[in-house]
């Protein structure tokens, strides 16, 4: 009996412990919910970036997803479906235009879209067309409508007329193109008479040379005064740029889909003498500080943002990059670099290295402080910095009023070294000194080495001590060559005894040379000398415009150093609210043999004029010219071309009044 009992027992444990029939798959069970309907876009083998719609007419609403070249979308819950349509539009950049692109959609019906089966429950990878799979012929043209390119040369603005009404630019409600800017226009194909450029009243032809603007067409002109043909590009296959996908590349081979701390490890490791990386970011990143630095080997790292503008931030104190001997650093589009708010050091520092920022790049939100303080964006001890775009932006240095020292360059500071500036911006920059002893010099830029600028703007930087400010733009030291691009909107301030050059700078060893370009609306204000230029060095002008700047004394210019000569260019519309409307003289020689320098009587519109700060216009306070020497000398009207001035030689003869 105990037997029986002890088998009965051991049945009943077996058939308790037996699974049960397997469920785990059903959909009542709450521990497994049903799987997702998922799709996924390929786009890895695609040369440009494609857009995905629901809806054909391809609405922004519509969009499901934008996939840049070599690389797939992101999961996507969707519907099932038999052969379910997605519309499609490719991103497409031409070779030799920089800058341009437009939306391409195949216009042959069936080669605009992509079909699927989605399977429920399961994940349907979907591959996107390849771009030559949608043209019936390599040279198909890939647009119906033409595009003209036009950059602004000249000194004034201008609007694109097609008979006499104005034409927006693409993509923009503006419709007056501003000097040194670029406009595009997406036109209907016809001829090129029927299009003609306003620039103040007076109307200006496409050159005869183009008589018809085609379909499918990229032209690119240059207006300085006349309407120049560059370049006409067909938009079609073979002149389509490949686009880049995130990751690191060795020229045009691809490494891999490295972020930046990975792409910096692996050119360290591998890197040899003429390599050219370039790092293409996907997504915002965050770095320490990074030193660029490859023992006796040449190496070139581009920075590029994939998809939009990509933001790397500094995350400790320092420079984000430091740039060694044989590196070459290239920032290009939709590359910014952010700094931080209480950094002790630049942004960006050049140790006889090269730097090149490009349009579409930004060294923005630094600011350095110390007991001295030099380059709030850029700084540069030997070396080359070339800028042919881009932003340095919202940079400052600072001494606090606890230290003794000195700060220079807002933007960028140059410890020896050169300074090409062809193009972008240096905006929006200071250089700020508290305390009773510490002088603060260049918002925008500021040093020693040789500056050359072509191109671009210098603008609305400034300058504060308790001291001494000077160049709320440029503070030149040693060499500056200006023959393009504008200063303007700049400014300085002071509570010490001095404040000079509202514009630019010239110290006692510096020679600045001006062919071009212009020094326009900066401000000297309070007790302030130079309103556009102020000087102790050397300055020559044989061309430009200074003009619209205002300072207590030489509006214009004010110097104080060892000479200005004057062979070209025009000095006009400036205002001292004490003496020498266009400029003033006190110490050092002045002599002009050529360009204009206006006077208020005989030109009240574009005359420089001395004109205290109640308006009341000051008589015999030198509205062309005042020289403060033992013996005052003043020019009150117009000094034309013709009209020569020498500081040395008293009376007429001189050309005083």
């Amino acid at each position: 009996m105990k037997k029986i009992l002890t088998i009965i027992t051991a049945l009943i444990i077996l058939l308790v412990s037996c699974p049960g029939p397997d469920n785990s798959d059903s959909p009542n069970n709450p521990n497994n919910p049903p799987k997702k309907t998922l799709i996924i876009f390929d786009n890895t083998e695609g040369i440009c970036s494609a857009a995905v719609y629901s809806d054909f007419q391809r609405r922004e609403e519509d969009k499901i997803a934008e996939i840049p070249s070599g690389d797939s979308s992101a999961e996507i819950e969707w519907v099932s479906g038999v052969l379910v349509p997605f519309y499609l539009s490719y991103t497409v950049s031409l070779k030799g235009a920089d800058g341009f692109t437009i939306n391409y959609i195949p216009r042959e019906i069936g080669k605009d879209q992509v079909a699927a089966h989605i399977e429920a429950g399961a994940t349907t990878r979907i591959t996107i067309p390849k771009l030559d799979e949608t043209v019936s012929s390599p040279d198909d043209l890939l647009s119906n409508y033409s595009y003209l390119l036009i950059k602004n040369n000249s000194s004034s603005s201008f609007q694109l007329q097609q008979g006499s009404g104005p034409i927006p630019p693409d993509n923009s409600s503006a419709l007056t193109v501003n000097s040194g800017k670029e406009a595009l226009y997406k036109i209907n194909p016809g001829p090129a008479s029927v299009y003609q450029l306003l620039a103040g009243t007076s109307y200006y032809a496409f050159p005869g040379s183009v008589t018809d603007f085609r379909a499918g067409r990229l032209y690119s002109f240059v207006f300085d005064g006349a309407v120049s043909f560059v370049t006409e590009i067909e938009i079609k296959l073979g002149n389509v740029v490949p686009d880049t996908g995130p990751g690191l590349y060795r020229g045009d081979t691809k490494i891999g889909r490295q972020n930046l701390a990975e792409s910096i490890a692996y050119i360290s490791a591998n890197a040899v003498s003429g390599d050219n990386f370039s790092i293409v970011l996907g997504a915002d990143e965050s770095s320490a500080p990074v030193n660029l630095y490859y023992s006796g080997k040449n190496v070139g790292i581009t920075l590029l943002g994939h998809g939009g503008e990509r933001t790397i931030t500094l995350s400790a104190n320092g420079s984000l990059f430091t740039v060694n001997s044989g590196v070459t650093l290239t920032l290009d589009e939709n590359i910014v670099l952010m700094g931080r708010s209480a950094n002790n050091n630049s942004l960006v520092r050049i140790n006889a290295g090269k730097l090149i920022i490009n349009a579409g790049a930004k060294i923005t939100g630094n600011t350095a402080s110390g007991n001295s303080a030099y380059g709030g964006g850029v700084y540069m001890r030997d070396g080359i910095l070339t800028m042919n775009g881009g932003e340095i932006s919202g940079n400052t240095v600072s001494v606090p009023s606890s230290a003794y020292g000195f700060s220079g360059g807002g933007g960028v500071y140059i410890d020896y070294g050169t300074f090409m500036m062809n193009g972008g911006k240096i905006s929006g920059n200071a250089a700020l000194s508290a305390g009773s002893g510490n002088p603060s010099t260049g918002g925008g830029v500021d040093g020693y080495g040789t500056i050359i600028m072509s191109g671009g703007e210098i603008s609305s930087n400034r300058v504060s001590s308790a001291y001494f400010s000077s160049g709320g733009g440029v503070a030149a030291y040693e060499t500056f060559i200006m023959d393009g691009g504008e200063i303007s909107g700049n400014t300085i301030s002071a509570g010490g005894s001095e404040t000079i050059g509202g514009g630019v700078f010239v110290a006692d060893d510096a020679d600045f040379t001006m062919s071009g370009g212009k020094i326009t609306g900066n401000t000297a204000p309070g007790k302030g000398v130079g309103g556009g230029v102020g000087l102790s060095g050397t300055f020559t002008m044989d061309g430009g415009e200074i003009s619209g700047n205002s300072a207590n004394s030489g509006g214009g210019v004010y110097s104080l150093g060892i000479s200005f000569t004057m062979t070209g260019g025009v000095i006009s519309r400036n205002t001292a609210s004490y003496s020498g409307g266009g400029v003033e003289l006190s110490d050092g020689i002045f002599t002009k043999t050529g360009g204009t320098i206006t006077g208020y009587s005989d030109d009240t519109v574009n005359g420089n004029v001395a004109k205290n700060t109640s308006g009341v216009v000051q008589n015999n306070r030198g509205h062309a010219v005042y020289v403060d020497f033992s013996v005052v000398k003043r020019r009150e009207t117009t000094a034309g071309p013709g009209d020569n001035l020498n500081s040395d030689v008293n009376g007429a003869v001189g050309g005083w009044q």
